[in-house]
């Protein structure tokens, strides 16, 4: 088997049965960790999570005895979690007022040509700092809070978010395969909008026209508002 490109070897005697795994291994969307040989230059261990990035280090230990079988040892993150991006500022380009930027830069341009500057330094710092006074005149800026997930993307609809990743990784690799894999990826993609427009107009009818009126329904609710909500740019001058 070569993890390379995840194919059956050119002397591989049963490439039927490789080809079923691999087959597998795409519809199910694990990664092989094992990329190292384990014996002489075959691999013949298997580790396969659909979490790599959980998998820190995979390597290989002088086998137990005469074994000619290298131990595979594996550092694994066992507790996940999500890491809080904490509210930050960003600049909506968009709706900067380009024309009274560049009429200001102009000015600025003029200024100095007038002085006549001779140290390169000196107008590098001048420049850097007229244009972040500009980009904080002209430009509105807004905070952007930590992400939350929309509350209705069920966990079925993410699986198939991440075999869709999976998929354009192994699309983008592949070169044998590429017009298998591009069927495959489209008709996943198209699956999960599908999927994310059913649900949110299911999410959407469960909000409004829901029987019960207690708190957890007025608690649903807002949280849909929430996500809803535009965010407000503004001016700092």
């Amino acid at each position: 088997m070569n993890w390379s490109n995840e194919s059956p070897s050119d002397t591989c005697r049963f490439k039927d049965l490789y080809n079923n795994f691999t087959e597998n291994m795409i519809n199910h969307n694990p990664e092989q960790m094992v990329k190292i040989s384990t014996r002489n230059n075959n691999i013949l261990d298997l580790f396969l999570t659909n979490i790599p990035s959980q998998v820190h280090e995979t390597k290989t230990l002088p086998g137990l005895g005469t074994s000619d079988h290298d131990i595979v040892f594996h550092e694994i993150k066992v507790k996940r979690g999500r890491i809080k991006q904490n509210p930050r500022q960003v600049k909506s380009y968009k709706k900067a007022n380009w024309s009274d930027f560049k009429k200001d830069l102009a000015i600025f341009t003029n200024t100095v040509i007038a002085h006549k500057h001779k140290d390169p330094n000196h107008l590098w710092d001048m420049f850097k700092d007229k244009v972040n006074r500009l980009s904080t005149l002209h430009i509105p800026t807004g905070q952007i809070k930590s992400r939350a997930d929309l509350p209705w993307v069920t966990h079925e609809i993410v699986k198939h978010i991440r075999k869709r990743d999976k998929l354009y990784t192994k699309l983008k690799r592949s070169c044998s395969h590429k017009s298998h894999y591009t069927e495959k990826f489209k008709h996943l993609k198209s699956t999960i909008q599908k999927k994310i427009r059913n649900a949110y107009w299911s999410y959407l009818e469960s909000v409004i026209f829901s029987d019960t009126q207690g708190p957890g329904h007025k608690k649903k609710f807002y949280n849909f508002v929430k996500h809803k909500r535009q965010k407000t740019w503004e001016l700092h001058p």
